[in-house]
């Protein structure tokens, strides 16, 4: 009998955090949801009125005169901090259920400093930013992203290129108790992706990679729905080889796409003989004016780009591939490039479309992405919660 009532617990939990994710995507009325998740309109009633008592779920504002009550979430009825570790800086962050920021805050870091010297400080921020809430019960649970490779499941970072402050560091156990909740690590990447799923351009689809593109190239994957790890560490795209007789990587792999993409790499192949070039956006703005070789540098940039996207949409027939990170300035040029390559070579290219879409850019991206590794704790149902009966 226990074992039963568990179950049925968890069922119900289950068929509110379905409707709760419908509704995030879309307002929609009781019948479109009785449809869309297959329970009965009785149980989806019963369901909504116990969400809209809670304040979770509301009725659509500006709806005279229409025919069926549409429901939308209340981004306000749950919080996710986000604490996004660069090269560069900490970003720390509020976000609610429809990624509205409520507040952010940021700061330098020097990679030069330990981690552990840096340590108070984020957890200074961290425990500052619940006086945000106007109710601290609100945040679900914290996200952190860095650089990857990362062990999530023990929440270390292990390796990543360019950072030594966080080599090896056990991060989840040194920010413990800083916020009060959950917490939640994982690599930019996968945050990013997970970001998009949620919260971005990938939320319309279930199989897509993102590509990130900026000091390094990383990817995160979702496949049927879910962010997707392998044995644990799916998602390397920057160390797919490009040139199989190319220079040896760190990685002990030859000719890996981030030996030839990533932007610090690309400029210095590309435009060594350019002291006016410093950045891609650089080499964006002086293509649009009418330079000849820095078009020629996109085009190269397109070429790599789209060897290793239509390697892995052979590989897993995706349905977009949404690109981010330093490649976001002004990406219509770009884009074009990839589409045209990608289109023309891989092996699904007649049967159905892939679209090669830009993230929509924003500076709190990063921040957004990691409070997304708590979202999608609170949404697959591993963060505990109830409505009371």
């Amino acid at each position: 009998m226990i074992a039963k009532t568990r179950n049925a617990s968890a069922m119900k939990a289950g068929n509110m955090l379905d409707i709760i994710g419908i509704v995030r995507r879309k307002p929609l009325s009781r019948a479109e949801l009785a449809r869309m998740t297959g329970l009965t309109r009785a149980a989806v009633t019963i369901i909504v009125d116990r969400l809209e008592k809670a304040g979770i779920i509301r009725d659509k504002e500006n709806q005279a005169g229409k025919k069926k009550v549409l429901l939308e979430l209340n981004g306000g009825s749950f919080y996710f901090m986000g604490v996004d570790i660069t090269r560069e800086e900490c970003a720390v962050g509020i976000v609610d259920f429809t990624g509205k920021v409520l507040k952010s805050t940021r700061f330098a870091l020097d990679p030069d400093d330990s981690f552990d010297s840096v340590l108070p400080k984020i957890r200074t921020v961290m425990t500052k930013a619940q006086t945000w809430l106007d109710k601290p019960e609100k945040l679900m649970g914290v996200g952190v992203s860095t650089p990857g490779p990362v062990n999530a499941l023990d929440g270390i970072v292990l390796n990543p290129p360019n950072f030594d402050m966080l080599h090896g560091q056990p991060v989840l156990w040194k920010l413990a108790g800083a916020a009060g909740c959950g917490m939640w690590l994982d690599n930019n990447a996968a945050a990013r992706a997970l970001y998009e799923k949620h919260l971005g351009a990938g939320a319309q689809y279930r199989n897509f990679m993102v590509l990130t593109v900026d000091t390094g190239v990383g990817s995160g994957l979702v496949l049927d729905g879910r962010l997707y790890r392998g044995a644990g560490f799916a998602g390397e795209a920057g160390h797919v080889s490009v040139d199989i007789n190319g220079k040896r990587c760190a990685c002990g792999n030859r000719g890996c796409l981030e030996l030839y993409a990533s932007i610090p790499n690309l400029l210095r192949r590309e435009c060594a003989g350019r002291p006016d070039i410093a950045t891609w956006k650089d080499v964006v703005d002086r293509a649009a004016a009418g330079d000849g070789h820095c078009l020629a540098v996109i085009e190269k940039q397109a070429g790599y780009l789209s060897q290793c996207i239509v390697n892995t949409a052979n590989l897993l027939d995706l349905e977009a591939v949404i690109l981010t990170g330093y490649i976001n300035y002004k990406p219509e040029l770009l884009l074009g490039m990839v589409s045209r390559a990608v289109d023309g070579s891989r092996i699904t290219g007649g049967i159905h479309p892939m679209r090669i879409l830009a993230s929509r850019a924003h500076r709190e991206a990063g921040m957004t992405g990691a409070a997304a590794i708590a979202m999608e704790q609170f949404l697959t149902g591993k963060i505990p919660w109830n409505l009371g009966e």
